[in-house]
């Protein structure tokens, strides 16, 4: 992306392929970071702060395979316009669509 920045920094193209790659960036650096601290502990720092982990069906911070399943899901989730979040409202375990998918459970830590 960074290529179209370098090769025709004053076109459009250029400036689109620097704002896509920054975007991707992003996104990558965010889903890795809340995945890697979630795998260690089941928790990222904004969760710590918040009092919330989120753990496997055995109490456990889930395994790498369940926490990339459910960054993923999430996006299915989303394209539900929502409703895949929405089922926190409906669910008595207060689970949503990506958390049914890869097993897991957040749950309050003091």
């Amino acid at each position: 992306f960074l290529c179209g920045w370098l090769f025709f920094p004053h076109t459009t193209q250029g400036l689109l392929a620097l704002y896509l790659g920054t975007i991707l960036c992003a996104l990558t650096l965010k889903n890795a970071y809340h995945t890697l601290l979630s795998a260690g502990s089941g928790q990222s720092i904004g969760q710590a702060v918040v009092g919330i982990q989120l753990v496997n069906s055995r109490g456990e911070p889930p395994s790498l395979r369940q926490l990339l399943r459910r960054r993923a899901a999430r996006l299915l989730s989303l394209l539900t316009l929502g409703f895949g979040y929405f089922l926190i409202f409906l669910d008595p375990q207060r689970r949503t669509l990506h958390d049914k998918i890869a097993g897991t459970y957040v749950i309050y830590c003091p």
